[in-house]
């Protein structure tokens, strides 16, 4: 609850209950007052007409009461705040009556009294009081206090409410911006903590002392920053080192020992470029995402890695001559189960797995890989039939620094293994027995995405301006392009500054009669998708970048709606070439539109344009 309501609805208690007090007092006191009185006006009959009754009794002269009767209630009635009624009785008899002869009505009280007088009859007074007047002045006061206090709560909420703004007003905006930098602590830790201006001293101290927090915040992150980032630093560089060892070594194992007239597997040297394109993909990652440990958010397929691995090792393992080892690969029958993160990190993990089987195979072995899925839950097994593993020594394998069986050995490879399933929310367990063989069993979490593949549709006649400061991505292009190369119009730019001349020159042509490929850093003053929105190219333009998984890239391009395309799926990229339509028809341009799925699965659909 607020404080201004807080505080209106505690000051509307206490005047209520104020309020309420005071009826109850007055109540009580015009009760009592009234009894009082009724006693009071008893007693003042009493003690003037008991002797006069007593004197007349005994001279048998009533009329002399009746008058002394009349005479007392009369004095009575004009000095006193009510009349009154009083009738006599005598042994039952009616002896005298004192005031109006009429009833008083509802608003009256009636006292008696009776005693014994000392020749024995039995005196008995009946006392009617009319209470109307009092009972509309107490009436008629309770309404002026109500009158009052609710006057005084008016004008004391008025009142309050001023004062409630003053304070509560710059609370709930320091409050709401406190929310704000809970969302956004590196923003705020930055530019310090800014509120609204105030009169009052004790929200101005408060005001220094978030600044100065904050402050401190900002330092002690950038602390924490560079010292993680330093840590993160080492742990990639062994990751790393362990990835690129693995590729480099089965690319020289190769070249070591191919013969001058074997043919180039054009297959497995594709495949080790892969794996080393996919690790420099992940270190190139902005803002130190790998570091931190936070891995990307792209897609790939675990049976296919998983094949191309086995496929690679196969490969090593034939140019194995001291040892015959095979490598059985059982897919389960699954085509296709996709991952979310690192694909490089997942098929360095496999191939140390991979490697540690055949280095625990002396001479001959075969080692099994399979997988299966049951909700959502990938299972990857690798069996061997190597030398095991002792009980003593298997639940030390996956300590950072342990290592069995091998003299040059870090013990690094079963911990990064771990390091990496954990990254993928996933666990991994090990069985082995010495002599027999090991069995490595993972699950890892899957998501059944349905991605449609990247797709461009050219137009026979077309202008392609491909805009980019790599020449190697240039000679990519052509080799893409190749086989329809004299079908379009190919125009390479190399700089952000060599676009914008040619623009100036060139921006006559119509409505997709051309279409742009922007990488996003160009190494200028302007990015790729500066250019897209200050010459209006958001429809006639694609962003092919290794920075499409940029917080900022991504922002951007949904702000823009420009579609964006990974450079490590290039040699994937499906092109459709669709016949030139003449001068006459509407010209239209089709693009692909990426939406987020209820599930979350990516979703794509084809949107056309006319001009």
């Amino acid at each position: 609850m607020k404080f201004s309501i807080l505080l209106a609805e505690r000051v509307r208690k206490i005047l209520f209950l104020s309020l309420c007090a005071a009826v109850v007092g007055l109540t009580v006191y015009g009760v009592a007052w009234s009894l009082h009185t009724r006693e009071r006006s008893k007693q003042f009959i009493l003690s003037h007409l008991k002797e006069v009754i007593v004197a007349g009794v005994d001279s048998q002269n009533t009329f002399n009461i009746d008058g002394e009767l009349n005479r007392i209630v009369d004095s009575w009635s004009k000095t006193q705040e009510f009349p009154l009624r009083v009738d006599v009785y005598m042994d039952g008899k009616h002896w005298a009556h004192g005031g109006p002869m009429q009833s008083f009505g509802i608003f009256s009280a009636t006292e008696q009294h009776s005693e014994t007088l000392a020749t024995g009859q039995k005196l008995v007074l009946d006392i009617d009081m009319d209470l109307g007047g009092p009972i509309f002045r107490l009436l008629s006061a309770l309404a002026v206090f109500i009158g009052f206090f609710i006057a005084v709560y008016f004008s004391l909420k008025k009142g309050l409410s001023r004062v409630v703004d003053e304070i509560s007003k710059p609370l709930e905006d320091r409050v709401a911006s406190l929310g704000e930098a809970s969302q956004n602590l590196l923003l705020y830790s930055k530019n310090g903590f800014t509120s609204s201006e105030t009169q009052v001293d004790e929200l101005q101290k408060l005001d220094g002392s978030l600044n100065t927090l904050f402050r401190r915040i900002g330092n002690l992150e950038k602390e924490v920053s560079e010292k993680k980032y330093s840590e993160g630093q080492f742990e990639m560089a062994k990751q790393v080192t362990h990835a690129l060892n693995g590729s480099l070594s089965a690319l020289s194992l190769y070249i070591d020992e191919t013969k001058p007239t074997e043919s180039i597997d054009k297959q497995f040297l594709k495949g080790i470029v892969q794996q080393i394109t996919s690790i420099s993909s992940d270190l190139s990652l902005p803002n130190g995402s790998n570091v931190s440990g936070v891995l990307s958010a792209k897609l790939f397929d675990l049976v296919q890695s998983a094949k191309n691995v086995v496929d690679q090792k196969n490969q090593e393992t034939q140019k194995l001559t001291a040892k015959k080892i095979k490598i059985v690969f059982d897919d389960g029958g699954i085509n296709s189960l996709k991952l979310s993160g690192s694909k490089a990190k997942f098929e360095l993990a496999l191939m140390n797995l991979i490697t540690n089987s055949i280095e625990a195979i002396d001479t001959r072995g075969v080692i099994n890989i399979g997988i299966n899925c049951q909700s959502n839950l990938a299972t990857l097994k690798i069996s061997d039939n190597g030398c095991g593993v002792s009980k003593e020594i298997l639940p030390l394998l996956m300590k950072e620094g342990a290592t069995f069986g091998k003299d040059q050995g870090h013990g690094d490879g079963l911990f990064h293994v771990k390091s990496i399933v954990e990254e993928f929310h996933g666990s991994i367990a090990i069985s082995s027995e010495e002599g027999v063989g090991t069995e490595i069993e993972l699950e890892i979490p899957v998501a059944e995405v349905k991605v449609q593949k990247n797709e461009i549709v050219l137009f026979q006649d077309q202008q392609l301006i491909i805009v980019d400061d790599e020449e190697c991505i240039h000679q990519t292009w052509d080799l893409i392009l190749n086989k329809i190369a004299d079908k379009i119009q190919v125009i390479h730019l190399r700089s952000d500054s060599e676009f914008e001349n040619w623009i100036v020159k060139n921006n006559s042509d119509s409505f997709a009669s051309r279409l742009f490929i922007f990488d996003y850093n160009l190494n200028g003053s302007m990015t790729g998708l500066n250019l897209i929105e200050k010459y209006q190219l958001m429809f006639e333009s694609y962003l092919i970048t290794g920075m499409a998984n940029d917080t900022r890239v991504v922002d951007e391009s949904k702000r823009l709606k420009v579609k964006t395309i990974s450079k490590d799926e290039l040699p994937n990229l499906h092109l459709r070439l669709e016949k030139s339509v003449s001068s006459q028809e509407s010209r239209f341009l089709e693009i692909t539109e990426e939406k987020e799925g209820p599930d979350g699965s990516r979703i794509y659909r084809s949107i056309s344009f006319g001009s």
